[in-house]
């Protein structure tokens, strides 16, 4: 999830039918991040996120929550190009799916 000041992220781990947070994360944007598009800093968000829980999704298939629909698009997206396609190259070492969810203030 992120505003145009930052990016934030909950890490949680459903167990019997219910979602404890195990971990937080945030970060705020710099000067140049604050004028992304909103699918830019949605992708953002998603690339940092993952890459600061490594030590948790590394090696293991996990669920990413976003309210962002265009996303699942965007990482199939066959010539991504500049920006874009370095972040989704980084992400193609994790094991993820991506499930709608609606709800997320921004």
């Amino acid at each position: 999830m992120f505003s145009n000041e930052g990016i934030g992220a909950v890490l949680s781990q459903y167990i019997r039918n219910e979602e404890p947070i195990i971990r937080y994360f945030s970060k705020r944007f710099g000067k140049p991040e604050r004028n992304y598009c909103f699918t830019r800093k949605e992708l953002l968000a998603i690339v940092k996120s993952i890459e600061h829980f490594h030590h948790h999704f590394y090696g293991w298939k996990f669920l990413l929550w976003t309210d962002h629909a265009f996303l699942r698009f965007l990482l199939k997206f066959k010539e991504p190009e500049g920006q874009i396609a370095r972040w989704i190259q980084r992400l193609q070492d994790y094991d993820f799916d991506i499930q709608p969810r609606k709800g997320f203030i921004k």
